[in-house]
């Protein structure tokens, strides 16, 4: 295939990690290394990229779009959901965490080539909409 999604990895247990400082710990040995260089988790991520087209649905700072803005023709995409939806699956807001540039570095952001709302549990009629506009715009690339 001609496509690679980029999602880096994450916990297993995200909620708790926040909850016992774990992600803290983790967030800040990531910053450190990011400061020093901020496109090394990118880089890592794509060192055996072979793909023409990069979908970015999971980038959390500015840097890491310019990475891939840079080096591949690339899909941004954005998942929102209001906090209603994230507080009724169980989202807690953890100061330091989840204020941190690792989670709204990119809110300002209005150049997004396609914006996803996932509000339910379930797939809604409406982000099935938006995931077949996002599968049509993929195949264009290819």
């Amino acid at each position: 295939s001609n496509l690679s999604l980029f999602q880096p990895a994450r916990n297993a247990g995200s909620e708790p990690a926040v909850l016992d400082g774990r992600l803290t710990n983790a967030t800040r040995r990531g910053e450190a290394k990011r400061e020093a260089d901020p496109g090394f988790f990118a880089r890592l991520a794509t060192k055996d990229a072979t793909r023409l087209v990069w979908v970015v649905s999971d980038a959390r700072r500015p840097t890491d779009v310019e990475y891939f803005q840079k080096l591949h023709q690339t899909i941004l995409v954005r998942v929102e959901a209001s906090q209603e939806s994230r507080l009724a699956r169980g989202w807690k807001f953890t100061n330091g965490v989840d204020d941190a540039v690792s989670e709204c570095g990119l809110d300002n952001r209005d150049d997004w080539d396609v914006v996803l709302r996932n509000e339910g549990t379930e797939l809604s009629a409406q982000l099935a909409e938006q995931l077949d506009a996002l599968v049509a715009r993929i195949q264009k690339h290819l």
